[in-house]
């Protein structure tokens, strides 16, 4: 196995995970409605949640997904990445999500040397989860 803390060779992944409450995302829409998911969330991911039965579920996975994939880049929110940057699609054929991204967190991902990503979602009536893999 290779030490990569002692290395000059970049680690060939970096991971990030996620986990919210739908209560919490239940609260911010409640207090910010449409500001909150327009400040967050892109017209398709609101397109395709507000499609779902109970969208709440849907929302708060989309969001852990943004908050791994900055995990994951290292950066949190000082290296100027925007929620609107990070978008998770279905564009897999079989329907599983993918996440797109745009300026800055393209940026980011492209100059730390990443050219993969894959992501997991997962969520229950209370809890999401989301898994967020970049590899080299």
């Amino acid at each position: 196995m290779m030490d990569y803390s002692s290395s000059s060779l970049p680690p060939p992944f970096s991971i990030g995970v996620d986990i919210e409450t739908v209560q919490t995302i239940r609260e911010l829409l409640e207090r910010h409605g449409d500001q909150f998911k327009q400040k967050v969330f892109t017209a398709a991911e609101i397109a395709y949640c507000q499609g779902k039965k109970n969208e709440l579920p849907s929302f708060a996975a989309r969001y852990a997904a943004k908050e791994a994939t900055m995990k994951a880049l290292k950066t949190g929110w000082d290296k100027g990445i925007q929620w609107k940057h990070i978008e998770i699609k279905k564009t897999d054929p079989v329907g599983f999500p993918t996440i797109v991204l745009h300026k800055k967190a393209l940026e980011l991902f492209t100059q730390q040397g990443f050219n993969g990503l894959d992501v997991s979602l997962s969520h229950s009536n209370d809890y999401v989860v989301a898994t967020v893999l970049l590899y080299r």
